[in-house]
């Protein structure tokens, strides 16, 4: 009925048009220098020092959007390492090889 009514164009917009940064250019400056002088280590820390000095409060994704639009370096944890069984095949091998993640422990009825 509302394509009848409205058009296919109409349907495709959905509308939303995003919404302004509630910090201001000199407080968004000041949160980029205070984040690059302290590297706090979550994005929990960053919210409450916003809320603490600012007196706005940002969702755990907002902040990251924000973070990122700042190009505030991330601190991420680091890629966890292979899982154990097999190594990455290496430029000349044909084969993966098994990795010894832990000793193996004795079957039953091995010395």
């Amino acid at each position: 009925k509302l394509y009848g009514e409205k058009g296919l164009s109409w349907l495709a917009d959905f509308g939303y048009k995003g919404c302004a940064c509630e910090l201001t250019a000199a407080q968004q400056e000041a949160l980029k220098h205070w984040v690059s002088q302290t590297l706090p280590r979550t994005t929990t820390t960053v919210g409450e020092w916003i809320e603490k000095f600012y007196g706005v409060s940002y969702t755990r994704s907002a902040l990251v959007k924000l973070l990122a639009r700042l190009q505030v370096p991330s601190h991420r944890r680091a890629k966890r390492p292979l899982s154990c069984g097999r190594a990455p095949l290496a430029a000349t091998d044909e084969t993966p090889r098994p990795l010894r993640c832990a000793p193996r422990m004795p079957k039953d009825g091995e010395p």
